[in-house]
């Protein structure tokens, strides 16, 4: 899964779900200090400890559906509404595509049809990707278009 780290201004805000990606770690966010970093609890053995962080040590938890929320309203705030989707890979893809001047996730589409010249759907597909849509596997995991840019 992407990973939309805590440097993405804006992204991280109070109540934020987050995962330290070094050790899998869950947090939330407490308060935020602009262009600084945050100040987390932690819940251990019924226990809550706080740590700061710098933004680029932690990442949003999208498996959280408040972390897959706030992915939302950033992208909100930068003028772009996703409506209701709710899949933590097109809201990462997104956001990341946003943050690097993109635009959001178009859609996304079926893949594979039953009885279709695979030649044929191979480039039908990569005509979709092309246009900014990701496409439903079969099994059900998606295939996202590139990113727009080089990495940030």
């Amino acid at each position: 899964m992407m990973e939309l780290t805590g440097d993405i201004p804006g992204l991280l805000r109070r109540c934020s779900p987050l995962i330290d990606p070094s050790d899998g770690e869950r947090s939330v966010v407490v308060s935020v200090v602009e262009g600084i970093g945050v100040r987390c609890s932690v819940e251990r053995d019924c226990r809550v400890e706080s740590y700061n962080y710098t933004f680029r040590s932690l990442c949003l938890d999208t498996s959280d559906p408040t972390g897959r929320f706030h992915a939302r309203l950033w992208l909100l705030e930068q003028g772009h509404d996703v409506g209701s989707e709710d899949r933590a890979e097109v809201l990462a893809w997104s956001v990341l595509s946003v943050w690097r001047g993109g635009k959001p996730l178009r859609d996304v589409v079926g893949k594979a049809r039953a009885g279709a010249d695979t030649a044929q759907q191979a480039v039908e597909d990569a005509a979709l990707l092309a246009r900014g849509l990701a496409l439903t596997n079969p099994d059900g995991s998606l295939t996202l278009p590139p990113l727009p840019g080089g990495a940030r």
